[in-house]
């Protein structure tokens, strides 16, 4: 494996794993918070931060060049974000958390249509396959499914849509440009539209508030590590693996989520519980498997 891939599969890694445990807290913000207001103060935060880790410069402004960047902020840090804190408040972050993980299938169902060089193969079918038995077993054991909501559940299932979207935006982002510098890109243009929305509806949260002992520490962890940080690992993963094969370690999510309310909140694993996590992370080895370059090295 090249030192590349090697950084792709660690920004991957990162990132999922820090994004996991985003839903515990965005969960805790959204009953003080609208979903809104916990958008625009996290990308706030995030913006700030990488705006000293890669300050603008002077340069000429061209849209065409300025397009990917604005989509990417559209889709990956304003209408997700939205989309998903919306679903968190209407269901359980359990749910959500298993929800989104469908990401990688639609991922590589869109892929096709943008990229001609991706191809649905048929490992990311059993991936997937062994991923929703995992979550089966998982939800049959968490009691998740009591928390069951249409439109909390629909809400999550949009926000998939539009990171696998996001995520093959990516790649029309010149690859020779700094994650840094196409994260703040990114984060200011996302920043713009949630804030847009959230002084033209009047609800820009009170930094009294803000700065509580009780939400800032989420605040600071959702804008400097999950929103800063975690998409310049997403830039480096996705520009190393591609599109598809990075989107493939969202299947973790569950897997951490669940790992993590065991951890801080004491939940117990039962047989079945412990089947579906071995379910789901022997579905991301799997999808990372090349069989084709296998059967090249079996021929050599």
């Amino acid at each position: 494996m090249t030192q590349n891939k090697s950084w792709g599969l660690a920004g991957a890694l990162f990132s999922v794993m820090i994004w996991s445990s985003t839903y515990i807290s965005t969960k805790i913000l959204v009953l003080s918070f609208s979903p809104l207001q916990i958008s625009f103060i996290r990308f706030s935060i995030g913006l700030a931060v990488m705006v000293l880790l890669a300050p603008p410069k002077r340069a000429a402004f061209e849209w065409r060049g300025e397009l990917p960047f604005l989509g990417a902020g559209f889709l990956g840090m304003f209408l997700y974000y939205f989309l998903e804190n919306m679903a968190a408040k209407h269901t359980y972050a359990a749910n959500v958390s298993v929800i989104v993980t469908s990401i990688p299938l639609i991922t590589s169902l869109l892929a096709p249509l943008f990229y001609k060089e991706d191809r649905f193969r048929l490992r990311y079918l059993v991936s997937f396959v062994l991923t929703m038995t995992g979550f089966v077993l998982i939800l049959s054991q968490s009691g998740a499914k009591a928390g069951v909501s249409a439109l909390g559940d629909l809400l999550a299932l949009a926000a998939a849509v539009v990171f696998s979207l996001y995520t093959l935006l990516l790649r029309k982002v010149d690859g020779s440009l700094s994650p840094f510098l196409v994260t703040r890109k990114s984060l200011q243009y996302g920043w713009i539209f949630i804030g847009g929305l959230t002084f033209g509806t009047g609800q820009v949260p009170e930094l009294a508030r803000v700065i509580r002992p009780e939400y800032l520490g989420h605040f600071l962890f959702l804008g400097v590590v999950a929103s800063g940080f975690c998409f310049i690992s997403w830039t480096v993963a996705v520009n190393s693996l591609g599109p598809v094969r990075s989107s493939q370690f969202i299947y973790l999510v569950p897997l951490i989520t669940v790992t993590l309310s065991a951890l801080i909140l004491g939940e117990t694993f039962g047989l079945l519980h412990l089947a579906g996590l071995f379910l789901i992370f022997g579905a991301v080895v799997f999808s990372q498997i090349d069989f084709s370059r296998r059967k090249e090295l079996c021929t050599i």
